[in-house]
């Protein structure tokens, strides 16, 4: 009989192939079995070898030290082996059995074969991981259950598996023509990741908490200026209960530190190991490792793409790894050496790496050959050449080296300390990053509804313009109610913090006179303002400080950043023992729209103006106190407080940085209006992405115009100026 016509897919199909209507060329049971022995050695024996180092890692006799670090070298040995040679063993296995289960007409997509052949992967990793997180827990006592650390391994491969069943799910239905559901099948992937991750990230507790101010912060960007080094941020990870202490220099000016580091290394020690990572920023190191990494892996990868041979992608990604790998521990020598002549004390920097390696629980010595993979040398080796340099004595070193108590050592930040903060840097990247996705998803969103169903209706050039107009607007709403609303819904757990009966103002504070960013506001530090006949006294999370009347010299409404809808603040001039003049400003922090900070902030400056020259004391509606009071504090100065310029974080190169986030967003919401994304079939892709990035560019218009100069101001305003 010859064969029948195979039946087309139907919409209701659209996760499978035609099916042919007869069975003929059923799947030979030998691929099958040999498939599956392959995938199944190649997922098992990663794990038979990890559970082999398990046991002799956690044999009796061992030391600790050198048994953690016998298991870490071998795990993250296996972890690369297993992933990169994944693919060759798809390769195998993957495409025989794939072709056998098409030719023989069950409904099996290449989606649902590619997701099911990366569940062994999944699986093995994580058996390996569950197995170091019972290492990690027995030989360095982390304070981490099995529980949750289970927890968080599920986490952690929930959202690698999410991106690879959605990438597959997306890749095949879009090439079997049902586009829209294969976006949406990638998007859902993605963001069941991203949920995922962040479920780990706040499990893990594993967030940057910006350090903007105090004595950790000022010794460090002193440090950096000695060095020539612009620094932009601190940040302080909580690594107590992993018992991790280690320090990183990143790209674009910032520095972080483990919460470990302060609780156990001294005010010298910290200060070298800062010296280091401050090294690595001045020679460019972040920046030069990342480019030999790309210059030795990306034009292999080329290659292998043009010749479609990806699966052999693992051997040059080894080969990658082990260049960087060589070049980082030189990098490491070259930053001991400039972070000894930066901070002047080399016996510092001994002593710092030796007790490091202590909290990471790992030998300060290994065989020459481990350093080949490794990214760092010995810490017997660094300190042998740090010492030579500087004519340090063996006998000196030994004791440098001992486990000694530490005398002092940085107060640990007030993120971190307690409860925390409620204007934290968690909650502040939170708000930036779900207001960043809102305009997003309006920019984009806006243009491709109205081409999906008016672009055939209407003249193209009219759909255009109302579709940037009205992102446009939209835009302007957002900026109008979001941050600032933030902002106000934080005062009831701030004055829970400061339990009082007396009912002081809400208000936001930043330092200086110019407009700066923290951590994406323009506000530093939120409070509570009282004001007494005697002086004002603040009380906020970062500072407190009181000012009496004869030290405020000015007090005066001064307009917010250059935007479209412009917010009001209240600056407040005062002098400091020395005679200079110094400033801050305060904005009405209950209030949640930004068009109505400038009546608030008037009212505002009336009462302080009031309170300063001694008019309508009796009748001023503050109260008397709030809390302990403030004695010694002052405000903080500019310089004392991390922030970035205005003109860095506005400026058209920062902006068209964001460019490939939009164009990206665009393609995603074309695909899902059903419109094309070649510009010569019509409205589509290409006027979605210029409607977006014309309400874009139309929004910061104020930012990238010149600037007037500031109107003089006199030192003494009248109170009728001030209001």
């Amino acid at each position: 009989m010859p064969p029948r016509a195979p039946v087309p897919p139907t919409p209701v199909a659209f996760i499978s192939v035609a099916i042919p209507a007869d069975n003929a060329g059923m799947i030979p049971s030998s691929t099958l079995m040999g498939s599956a022995a392959l995938l199944a050695a190649a997922a098992i024996v990663p794990v038979l070898v990890g559970l082999l180092a398990h046991r002799r890692a956690l044999a009796p006799g061992r030391p600790a030290d050198q048994a953690y670090f016998d298991w870490l070298q071998t795990s993250m040995w296996l972890f690369i082996g297993l992933w990169t040679l994944w693919p060759l063993a798809i390769e195998a296995t993957g495409h025989p059995l794939e072709r056998a289960l098409w030719r023989s007409g069950f409904a099996v997509t290449a989606a649902g074969l590619s997701i099911a052949c990366t569940v062994p992967l999944l699986l093995a990793t994580l058996a390996l991981a569950v197995l170091g997180q019972d290492v990690s827990r027995r030989l360095r006592g982390e304070s981490v259950t099995a529980r949750e650390g289970l927890t968080l391994v599920l986490l952690q491969i929930g959202s690698i598996a999410s991106l690879i069943a959605g990438a597959a799910t997306a890749s095949f239905l879009i090439l079997s023509h049902f586009v829209r559901a294969g976006v949406l099948a990638g998007v859902a992937g993605v963001a069941f990741a991203v949920i995922l991750s962040t479920r780990h990230r706040r499990l893990s507790a594993l967030e940057l908490h910006a350090v903007t101010a105090g004595p950790l912060r000022d010794r460090l960007f002193a440090l950096g200026a000695q060095a020539g080094v612009t620094l932009r941020q601190l940040f302080v990870v909580p690594m107590a209960r992993r018992r991790i202490g280690n320090a990183f220099a990143v790209r674009g000016g910032v520095v972080i530190l483990t919460d470990v580091l302060l609780a156990q290394l001294s005010h010298r020690e910290l200060d070298a190991v800062m010296a280091h990572e401050i090294a690595h920023l001045k020679m460019g190191h972040p920046r030069k490792l990342a480019l030999a990494f790309a210059v030795v892996l990306a034009p292999v990868v080329v290659a292998l793409s043009w010749v479609h041979h990806l699966e052999w992608i693992g051997a040059p990604v080894v080969v990658a790894l082990f260049v960087r790998l060589w070049i980082g521990r030189r990098f490491e020598y070259a930053a001991d050496a400039a972070a000894v002549k930066l901070c002047g004390d080399p016996e510092a920097l001994i002593s710092g790496l030796s007790r490091m390696s202590r909290i990471n629980g790992i030998p300060n010595g290994w065989s020459r050959w481990r350093d080949w993979f490794i990214t760092h040398p010995s810490t017997e080796r660094r300190i042998a050449r740090i010492a030579g340099d500087a004519h340090i004595a063996p006998d000196r070193v030994a004791t440098l080296m001992a486990d000694a108590p530490v005398a002092d050592g940085y107060d640990v930040p007030l993120a971190l300390a307690g409860a925390g903060k409620v204007f934290s840097s968690t909650l502040k990247r939170r708000i930036v990053q779900r207001l960043a996705l809102v305009r997003l998803a309006v920019v984009v969103g806006v243009p491709a509804t109205l081409f999906a169903f008016a672009g055939a209706t209407l003249d193209r050039g009219t759909v255009f313009a109302s579709a940037l107009l009205t992102g446009f607007l939209l835009l302007l709403l957002i900026y109008e109610r979001s941050a600032a609303s933030a902002i106000a819904r934080l005062e009831r757990p701030l004055r829970a913090r400061h339990a009082n009966d007396a009912m002081p103002e809400y208000v936001s504070l930043a330092p200086g006179n110019t407009h700066r960013v923290y951590e994406g506001f323009f506000e530093w530090d939120l409070g509570l303002l009282t004001v007494t006949p005697a002086r004002l006294e603040y009380h906020g999370e970062e500072t407190s400080f009181a000012l009496e009347p004869a030290q405020v010299t000015a007090i005066e409404v001064v307009r917010g950043p250059r935007a479209w809808i412009r917010s009001a603040r209240v600056q407040i001039t005062w002098t400091d023992a020395a005679g200079v003049e110094r400033a801050f400003n305060l904005r009405p922090a209950r209030v949640a729209r930004v068009s109505r900070m400038r009546m608030a902030a008037q009212a505002l400056a009336t009462r302080l103006e009031a309170w300063r020259t001694g008019a309508g004391a009796s009748s001023l509606a503050v109260p008397v106190s709030v809390g302990a009071s403030v004695s010694a504090g002052l405000p903080p100065t500019i310089e004392a407080v991390s922030g970035d310029a205005l003109a860095r974080v506005t400026s058209p190169r920062a902006f068209f940085q964001a460019v490939p986030t939009l164009v990206i967003f665009s393609a995603v919401a074309t695909l899902l209006a059903g419109l094309p994304l070649n510009p010569f079939r019509g409205p589509g892709w290409l006027d979605v992405f210029g409607a977006a990035l014309g309400a874009s560019m139309l929004a910061h218009l104020p930012y990238w115009l010149p600037a007037r100069a500031p109107a003089a101001r006199t030192t003494e305003p009248r109170p009728a100026e001030a209001a």
